[in-house]
This record gives structure tokens, C-alpha cells and sequence, in this order.
């Protein structure tokens, strides 16, 4: 069983998010379910413009093998975020229809102010109206949460194993308005015949964008002696009117489905390397590592140098900012090898082989690396 869990986390991403998807994460692999991550902050998607894009294809062909999906995100203010948008509008497009239908939704949703219940409610209202499913939900706030716990762990696992279940049990959630089942064959041939041809004009280049009428679809009724003057004339001053409203609507239909344009459209800014060494924690393979402990401290030179550690110990990983404790092996890389690295693009022995990375300490712990951690795109 496969789970494609795509969410967006903020930047800086939060902690304690980073902490409840780790447990969601490693409660799914406990059941042996296969959870495939998709960070959309290091995904570069651009603003939906009504077309199908590379990357957008490679998160649906995911979504395709998967028999659940986990939407989360760092709500604030009751907004879930611009990236999670973006992600939304993508799925409208017709080619991504069938890859969501029937899917259950865990829905993740931890705000760092206010107003996770609203941002559950329009991750599950976005998912519905892609024809997908509801599942489970994960609501909270993210100040409350400090300091942890234990019965939160504990409630978090629940939850997870009851969306376990509603996928083990292929359970189906009641239909609802924002998921209309499509019409039958039958009426669609019965409704096509009641409808002339000459009634509709043929689609312009972009259906979504203009809508063409064409007059002959309205005519003014056929003369007829015996009806009196004034209600002759109240009738072509009705179709005079109707005529007029449907302009109206036209136009309004067109500047309201319009695409934006791109000077009202900031460009999407692409994950920094710092980012994607944060986000290591939610790649980390638990189930790889065993009763193995590292300290593993990274060097990162370029535009935005950084300095970390990231902490193995009892089958959990962490990234914290500055350097702690003494490491085990340490790592001297550029940003842009770096990002290489963690996209799975060159390998951490291939990069010290060929003079990209400086490694010093414990050379084995290279290739235990590439078992840990699965690549980030």
C-alpha cells in the first residue's frame, strides 16, 4: 500500500509541523505502507495557467499509485498557503481528473496562529470537488503544542491507523454536492438531442476565456395578428432585454475566468538549500537505520553558507542550525552540490570521489547515507 503525502510547511519550516508529520510518516511505515513526500516548498510550480506542466505530472503520477493521499499544510490566519493554492489549481486541470476519484484524504492542518479548522475545511472542500474522498483529520494549534505531550503522540497514532483502516477497508464517505457523479449516457444523448446545433456557436481556441452566442439562437417570436399590439410589443422589449443580459453575462464571464496575467503574478521563488537540509528529517528511511547513532555535521558554502547537525539516534532524525556535540563525519559541500545530492542526481560517494565534497571522520557512514535518506525530488 503506497500514501503520497504532499504538504507545504512554511519557511522557516516549523518544528513542531515537522514533528507531527514525522509521526504520521512513521506510524504509516509501522504498517508497512509505503509513504512517498512531497515538499511543494521544493517544488517549483508555476501559477496555473489552465496547462499541464512536467512537474505537476510527476506529483499526479504519484497520486496514481497511491490508494490514499495526506494533505497538510502550516495554516496561518486561516490561509493554507501559497504554494498549497497553486498545487489545488493544478489538480482542476481535465488530464488530472481521474487520477483523484474515489481517493480518502488525510487531511493535516496545524495553524500557527488561528484557523486550522477553516483551513481543514477548504483542504477537504478543494479535495471533494476533484471528485476525491474524505478520510480522517489532524487538527491543531501549533502554540499549544509547546511543550509536547505524550498523549498527543498518542492521538496522533490513532488517527493515522484510522485512516489506515478506511483504506484497508476500501470504506466509502457519503456523496456530496461538491463531487457530482456525471450523467448518464442516456441522458447525455437524450439531453444532446433537445438541443440544435445552431443554438450553440462552435468553441473559440480557448473555451475558458470567451463565449461566443450567436443571435440566430435568440429570435423574436413570429408575428401574429390576433395578439394585441401592446403585448407584441412587451415581448420584443423582453427580447431586446434578454438579449442585453446575456452580453452582460458574457462579459462578466470573461473578466472573471480571464488567466492572470503575469505582471500581477509574483514569480514562485525555488527552495534554497538550507531549506531542503531542514526538510531531511521528513525523508528519513526509520526502518533502515536500526539501532545505528550518527552525528553528521554539514558545511554549506555559497551564496547562503550554513553550518548544521543532523542528529541519528533511536531511529529519529533531526537538522539543527549550528554545529553541536562531536560529529562522526563532517561534511564541506557548495550549495549547489549540496542540492545535487539531495535530489538524488549524484550520490554522497560520487561527489567525494570526484572532489565536489570534502568528508572528514568516519568515510563508511557515505554510503549508509544513501540507504537513510530518499531523495527530495
Amino acid at each position: 500500500m503506497k500514501i503520497t503525502a504532499i504538504y507545504f510547511q512554511g519557511v522557516p519550516p516549523h518544528p513542531l509541523f515537522q514533528k507531527v508529520l514525522h509521526i504520521v510518516t512513521n506510524t504509516l511505515q509501522e504498517l508497512e505502507v509505503t509513504v512517498d513526500l512531497i515538499d511543494l516548498a521544493l517544488w517549483e510550480l508555476p501559477y496555473y495557467e489552465g496547462k499541464n506542466v512536467d512537474e505537476m505530472d510527476q506529483i499526479i503520477k504519484k497520486i496514481r499509485e497511491s490508494q490514499g493521499v495526506l494533505l497538510g499544510s502550516c495554516i496561518s490566519q486561516g490561509s493554507i498557503g501559497g504554494r498549497m493554492e497553486v498545487f489545488l489549481e493544478h489538480c482542476n486541470h481535465s488530464t488530472y481528473q481521474e487520477a483523484f476519484i474515489n481517493k480518502p484524504l488525510l487531511t493535516l492542518a496545524l495553524s500557527k496562529d488561528q484557523g486550522e479548522r477553516e483551513g481543514a475545511a477548504c483542504l477537504l472542500r478543494r479535495w471533494e470537488r476533484v471528485k476525491g474522498e474524505e478520510g480522517e483529520q489532524i487538527l491543531g494549534s501549533l502554540p499549544l503544542l509547546s511543550p509536547w505531550e505524550a498523549e498527543w503522540t498518542l492521538f496522533i497514532e490513532r488517527k493515522t491507523e484510522d485512516f489506515y483502516r478506511i483504506l484497508r477497508q476500501k470504506r466509502k464517505s457519503l456523496p456530496t454536492s461538491l463531487a457530482p457523479t456525471m450523467p448518464s449516457t442516456s441522458f447525455q444523448q437524450t439531453l444532446s438531442s433537445a438541443i440544435k446545433e445552431e443554438s450553440i456557436s462552435a468553441p473559440t481556441s480557448n473555451p475558458f476565456t470567451s463565449i461566443a452566442i450567436k443571435e440566430e439562437s435568440i429570435s423574436a417570436p413570429a408575428p401574429n395578428p390576433f395578439m394585441p399590439t401592446t403585448i407584441k410589443e412587451d415581448l420584443d422589449h423582453f427580447t431586446q432585454q434578454q438579449q442585453k443580459d446575456i452580453e452582460e453575462l458574457t462579459l462578466l464571464l470573461k473578466s472573471q475566468l480571464a488567466p492572470p496575467t503575469s505582471s500581477t503574478v509574483p514569480e514562485p521563488v525555488s527552495a534554497t538549500a538550507k531549506q531542503m537540509t531542514l526538510s531531511l528529517p521528513h525523508y528519513f528511511q526509520s526502518h533502515l537505520v536500526g539501532d545505528t547513532q550518527a552525528i553528521i555535521h554539514l558545511y554549506l558554502q555559497g551564496e547562503e553558507p550554513f553550518e548544521s547537525s543532523i542528529l541519528i539516534t533511536e531511529g529519529q532524525c533531526t537538522v539543527k542550525e549550528g554545529i553541536e556535540e562531536k560529529a562522526d563525519v563532517t561534511l564541506y559541500v557548495e550549495e549547489k552540490v549540496w542540492k545535487e545530492i539531495l535530489k538524488g542526481k549524484i550520490s554522497f560517494q560520487k561527489a567525494f570521489m570526484i572532489g565536489q565534497m570534502k568528508v572528514k571522520g568516519n568515510f563508511m557512514l557515505l554510503s549508509k547515507l544513501e540507504q537513510w535518506f530518499g531523495k527530495i525530488l
